[in-house]
């Protein structure tokens, strides 16, 4: 029976062909190779294992430059998060042989699997057990778009679209700015659920034509690792696009009169979505209800604003088309705050996926992913058109996301499959007359170009009417102004390129579309793959951390002005108040000071300088910042500079409190201060007071003439009986890792004792082997009742969950490959 499958998978990925006409593929419409022209000939005399060899090679060639594993990608949310995360991702599996439950780095202390700390679970993560960190985040990007190149190439070839056409298409995927972009800011998640897009709709196809739930059971592996990636937002999308695509065949078995077979294939979609929900259950259910409880994410809902931020403005929409027209990066001057990547689809793919709807004898298949196209460009463009609304309100979950403009790469992927039909139109059409309105079209698309040469200041007014809004935006227009003709006058060349080789059908028609392809998209993809040198070049220990390491008591650190936004301290097991992550406590950013906000943005964090002592509660030590002078007069005239440098000054230069320890240097030859907090209180200490406020009310009691030394402030009676004796109080911690803390204490009598971390309802404590009752103490730490006399005290998280929904995940996996090797 395992022969029989890999033969049939044999006829059906590699020679469709093959296939009789009474196949049910011939459902969208296939047309079959019956008569070959010059350039399928010639594409027939390489093997498919031939242009997967190429695909293969063009992708190492475009990431040539990250291949050598002395330097690492530039990207930009790896290099300040996540490549920190992976290294002590990395670190606990080797050294303590299980999965981190705890990041006691970050933000005073954030869960690891709930919060989202990147692929923890994705397969491609465990080789950071093998390689180094950063050799694995480059070939993440590599092997990603390989597969998003060869997916897309058997995919089309299932299809049965020629060879060549396959190839081109698949080149032509593969590069999409919206997908090979995503290096640029480190958006490793979406370029592997976007990778697996044209995998999934080939192995739904293939369920659809062949009946057998093995094949949907595979689809569902997919989705479910898409799920670990671990991208949620994408994988909405995902879903999404295949629930319309399994719609359309469900339709067509209809229209055959197979009611029983439409009916079995909804049943087998299904479950391959709820196969693909337990695999990724060990990611998906543990942290939906942390963002729906705990994150300033989910916390409530941010409503329709939050929603569409990020949205993909009209401008960018004729970027996808028109290379540059709203510019990115430095010439970005589009109606988003910045722009880190491209959604550029290519002129050719453009050209041809819009001649491609032309083409009668694929209609089903211009319709399918037409409706897919036109769904998800209104999703993408989000706020910028009225229709979003209505998705706001009817698709269920949508509101907890933002960003809409990412769903482009659904775009970006059926403009590819039509295109493929466009070719096959080109083809068909054996008139010079037939060809006249594509070029007359070209023509048009010229002379638009050629006349934003000559009058800009035409093209400018025009522009600045429709989506300029600000003087940056229409400063940043004029410096770049000059890629908006020459955009259009790329488009139109290369379409004219497309009707020249097409009409004359010359036999090396695919060869050079190829080469026009690669050279039409890697001008612009190359522009977001960038370098760095290796980690033990680029993070090096610098001052700050040498003279930290000296001190191996535990305690935090307050960045104010260094390395903001940056987790380069978690790499030293340094442990900080901030850092980059977006997914920390809600209480946490309340406590701070900036409730509406998911960065640590220490100029913004009122209650720290206001209320000195949150920053003592935090078992903050030391201080780093720039050196901030006492006399700020020289500042007045710069008013928003000053009143952001006032409070912190009060800060750091109250010598009551911080004592100046050194200056040292820092990143980029800056002097950096450290200053010692005299008043900092140890990571466990214990009160004999107690008060119960509630919610909000505890954190305004707590700005009011309070002192964490002598009162807690818990939000459930205690049933602390009170001693008026004077408190003695001592502790040793025994045993400190990432998620599990041993320590003893002595008490001269009962007391409060408070537990310097985020309380979060999976940490557990024992008190000589028992469990204790834990309390929400001081807003957002952790307390406990503690008893007369010397007692061992275990903090531990509690990581059953994970275990059984893990061995979940694993089962999913094997039954479902099981149920294709048996050909289910």
């Amino acid at each position: 029976m395992v022969e029989n499958f890999f033969h049939d998978f044999n006829i059906i990925v590699w020679k469709p062909w093959r296939l009789n006409e009474s196949s049910s593929l011939n459902i969208i419409k296939l047309p079959m190779a019956r008569k070959r022209k010059r350039h399928e000939k010639k594409a027939r005399e390489f093997k498919d294992s031939n242009f997967i060899v190429l695909i293969i090679i063009l992708a190492l060639v475009y990431f040539y430059r990250i291949l050598s594993p002395g330097v690492m990608v530039f990207a930009t949310d790896q290099i300040t998060a996540g490549y920190p995360i992976r290294v002590f991702h990395a670190f606990v599996l080797k050294a303590f042989h299980h999965i981190p439950f705890w990041d006691p780095y970050l933000f005073s202390g954030i869960p690891f699997i709930d919060a989202f700390h990147g692929d923890i679970f994705y397969p491609f993560s465990f080789l950071r057990v093998f390689l180094p960190p950063h050799i694995v985040l480059n070939w993440f990007f590599i092997v990603h778009t390989i597969l998003a190149g060869v997916f897309m190439y058997l995919y089309l070839r299932l299809l049965r679209f020629d060879r060549g056409v396959s190839f081109l298409i698949a080149v032509s995927f593969m590069f999409t700015g919206t997908l090979v972009s995503l290096t640029y800011p480190g958006h490793d998640g979406k370029m592997a659920v976007s990778s697996f897009i044209p995998l999934v709709f080939y192995l739904l196809h293939m369920g659809y034509e062949k009946e057998k739930f093995g094949y949907f059971a595979l689809a569902g592996v997919f989705m479910g690792f898409g799920i670990l990636s671990p991208h949620v937002q994408m994988m909405y999308y995902l879903y999404l696009a295949s629930f319309i695509y399994m719609v359309f065949l469900f339709i067509m078995k209809f229209r055959q009169g197979n009611t029983s077979s439409a009916v079995k294939l909804a049943v087998f979609y299904g479950i391959a979505v709820f196969f693909s929900l337990l695999i990724g259950a060990v990611q998906l259910l543990p942290g939906y209800e942390y963002v729906a409880k705990f994150s300033p994410r989910g916390a409530g809902n941010r409503g329709y604003e939050f929603a569409t931020s990020w949205s993909l403005p009209w401008e960018d929409f004729l970027s996808a088309f028109f290379a540059k027209f709203s510019g990115f990066l430095d010439s970005y001057w589009g109606r988003n705050p910045f722009k880190l990547n491209t959604e550029y689809v290519g002129a050719l793919a453009g050209f041809l996926g819009f001649s491609g709807f032309f083409n009668r004898k694929r209609k089903d298949l211009a319709l399918i992913f037409g409706v897919i196209a036109g769904f998800f460009t209104l999703i993408a463009l989000g706020g910028f058109t009225p229709v979003y609304r209505v998705f706001y309100y009817i698709l269920p979950g949508i509101k907890k996301f933002r960003a809409p403009s990412m769903s482009f790469i659904f775009v970006a992927f059926s403009l590819n499959v039509v295109a493929a039909s466009g070719f096959e139109y080109f083809l068909s059409l054996k008139e010079s007359r037939d060809f006249k309105k594509f070029w007359i079209a070209a023509g048009v698309i010229l002379v638009l170009g050629l006349v934003g040469f000559l009058w800009k200041g035409l093209l400018v007014g025009i522009i600045k009417g429709l989506f300029v809004k600000t003087d940056r935006q229409l400063a940043v227009l004029n410096k770049y102004y000059g890629n908006i003709p020459l955009a259009f006058v790329r488009f139109s060349i290369v379409a004219a390129l497309v009707l020249y080789l097409l009409r004359g059908r010359f036999k090396f028609t695919i060869p050079v579309l190829a080469v026009v392809v690669i050279a039409d998209l890697w001008s612009i993809d190359w522009n977001f793959l960038k370098t760095l040198p290796g980690p033990d070049k680029y993070y090096a220990k610098d001052g700050v951390v040498r003279e930290l390491e000296k001190d191996r008591s535990i305690y935090r650190v307050f960045p104010i002005f260094y390395r903001i936004d940056s987790n380069y301290l978690m790499l030293y097991r340094i442990e900080s108040i901030g850092g980059h992550h977006g997914n920390q406590f809600q209480r946490y950013q309340e406590f701070l000071g900036n409730p509406h906000h998911f960065m640590f943005r220490p100029q913004d964090e009122p209650y720290l300088y206001n209320y000195p002592w949150f920053v003592d509660l935090l078992n903050v030590k030391y201080v780093i910042s720039q050196p901030i002078p006492r006399d700020l007069s020289p500042y007045r005239r710069n008013v928003e500079l000053y009143r952001m440098l006032y409070p912190i000054s009060n800060f750091v230069n109250d010598t009551s409190r911080f004592e100046l320890l050194k200056i040292v240097p820092g990143p980029e030859n800056q002097r950096i201060a450290i200053y010692r907090n005299k008043k900092v209180l140890p990571r466990v200490f214990a009160v004999d007071s107690i008060e119960v406020h509630s919610g909000k009310e505890a954190l305004e009691r707590m700005k009011t003439n309070f002192d964490p030394r002598k009162v807690a402030i818990v939000e459930r009676s205690v049933g602390l009986k009170p001693d008026t004796g004077k408190l003695e109080f001592s502790f040793n911690m025994q045993d400190y890792t990432p998620d599990y803390w041993k320590f003893e204490y002595e008490l001269n009598k009962p007391a409060f004792i408070v537990f310097s971390m985020n309380n979060y309802p999976k940490l557990k404590v024992y008190v000589d082997g028992k469990p204790v009752k834990t309390y929400q103490t001081d807003y957002i730490l952790l307390g406990f009742a503690g008893e007369k006399g010397k007692h061992t005290v275990e903090v531990k998280y509690d990581s059953r969950d994970y275990n059984l929904l893990g061995l979940l995940s694993v089962l999913t996996v094997f039954v479902s490959i099981a149920l294709v090797l048996v050909k289910v």
